[in-house]
């Protein structure tokens, strides 16, 4: 039987150097990455640095307008953030590979576990920056936790920004507004995953030991390294 696993979380929350990590110190680990087709409009028409090279392959991007024509037999469509995102099914089911590893949007994930396949073992994982009971602690001591959640990811989303080179546009600013409001409805969904990885440690964190163009330069430390660890023992322990 394959296995599946199924990795959320909000933007800029560290899965993209989680997934990096985790080619580059367990090449043990031998899986196959099936991507979401995610839309260029999501990236405000550029893409970041690591994802130059895949930016023109339809099996991880396209136009929003293509979204609408694929065969519903075979995809799943669904919305993140307000742009389309898609699932090809027939990818999981063609694959030889027993063990697949997929980023996927908590929304569109419901859609996919009505559609996955009886012979698939599928195992969600959640990567949230802030544990449970720190929000629990934080509404005992009277704070707006919504609040504190958007501003902690509007300061990873900054991060990131200034961990790429890249400017922070007025389109910029709406879509990092965007990402970091709807981290509040994605750690709400929390409870209806597997398993739940805490890693404070986001993207363009220095203990990730990486540079922009994803080369480590040494092993990751801090909440990166113990997330990575996490991940590997998910993986082989289920």
């Amino acid at each position: 039987m394959k296995k599946l696993i199924l990795v959320s979380g909000p933007s800029c929350v560290g899965k993209g150097p989680l997934l990096n990590a985790l080619v580059e110190f367990h090449p043990e680990i031998v899986y196959g990455a099936i991507p979401v087709i995610k839309s260029h409009g999501s990236r405000s028409g550029v893409p970041r640095p690591s994802e130059v090279s895949i930016w023109t392959d339809p099996r991880f991007f396209r136009g929003d307008p293509e979204f609408a024509l694929l065969p519903k037999d075979r995809y799943v469509v669904g919305d993140c953030r307000g742009y389309p995102q898609a699932i090809d099914m027939e990818e999981i089911t063609q694959s030889d590979v027993s063990l697949l590893i997929m980023e996927i949007y908590h929304t569109i994930g419901a859609q996919f576990y009505s559609r996955s396949n009886k012979d698939v073992d599928v195992h969600s994982v959640f990567i949230s920056p802030i544990a449970l009971d720190d929000i629990t602690c934080l509404k005992q001591c009277g704070a707006d936790t919504d609040k504190y959640i958007v501003d902690m990811m509007i300061h990873k989303q900054i991060q990131r920004c200034s961990f790429m080179g890249r400017p922070i546009t007025s389109q910029e600013i709406i879509d990092i507004q965007a990402r970091a409001k709807d981290a509040v409805r994605e750690i709400e969904s929390v409870k209806s995953y597997k398993h739940v990885i805490v890693n404070r440690d986001g993207e363009g964190n220095p203990n990730w030991n990486m540079n922009p163009a994803g080369v480590f330069t040494g092993e990751p430390t801090g909440d990166a390294l113990r997330t990575l660890n996490s991940f590997v023992d998910i993986i082989n322990h289920g």
